[in-house]
This record gives structure tokens, sequence and C-alpha cells, in this order.
């Protein structure tokens, strides 16, 4: 079996790990002063509406969706090696002890729906996401 990446999802890893580096990373950092300094645990502070822009205007938004009319139109197979790498992030770790792996991370739900960004109003303007 083949395992290499088409040509498409390599056309997409390039972009993707470029706005990994250059945005989403250091944006680690603004992000969580943003959350500590909220009024709201479910608050979405601004540093993710400005990285969701920039995602938009590169083709990097809503890459799990195989319709091309609201997301990348990718198959499952070109998606797989993206989906690794939105998960990339400092704050997450795996070590090796003995024959086992230990994971050290945060898993939020993947939903959303108590973020602001959620509420009724959101609502208008066409699904969260």
């Amino acid at each position: 079996m083949d395992f290499r990446y088409s040509a498409r999802a390599e056309e997409f890893r390039g972009k993707l790990v470029s706005f990994m580096e250059d945005h989403v990373l250091p944006a680690e950092p603004v992000y969580w002063e943003q959350a500590r300094e909220s009024e709201t645990p479910f608050g979405h502070p601004p540093v993710m509406e400005e990285l969701e822009a920039e995602a938009r205007r590169r083709g990097l938004w809503n890459l799990f969706l195989p319709n091309p009319l609201w997301g990348a139109g990718l198959s499952n197979l070109d998606y797989a090696p993206l989906a690794e790498i939105t998960g990339w992030s400092p704050a997450i770790a795996i070590e090796r002890e003995g024959n086992e792996y230990v994971i050290d991370g945060r898993k939020w739900w993947s939903s959303g729906a108590l973020s602001t960004a959620c509420g009724p109003s959101a609502w208008q303007n066409g699904p969260c996401t």
C-alpha cells in the first residue's frame, strides 16, 4: 500500500506548517494571557479571531469538511496528516517511560458549545465554527 501524501495533501501541509510556526505557536502565550484576563472561563480570546481570519485568508479554515462549499474538500486520507499538525502545541508533551508512553496535556471539549462565540447571536450568521 502506498502511504505517500497526495500532491494536494503536501500542498496543504506546507501551508499549514508555515501557519502554525509563524502564527499559531507564537500566539499561544497571548492566548493564555487573554484567557486569564477574561471575565468568563468560556470566553473567546481576541487572538483567536485574528488567527481565524488569517487561517481563512490562507484557505486553511475548516479543513476537515469534505464539501468544498464549506471547507477544503479534502478526503479523510488527505486530511489525516493535517490533523496531526493542527494538534501541535508546546503545552502538550509525550515521553517514553520504559515500554510505555506518558502523555501530559489537556483535553478540551471539541464542541465549544459553552463558548461565548457560540451564543444565540452567533447563530444569526450561521453555525458556530
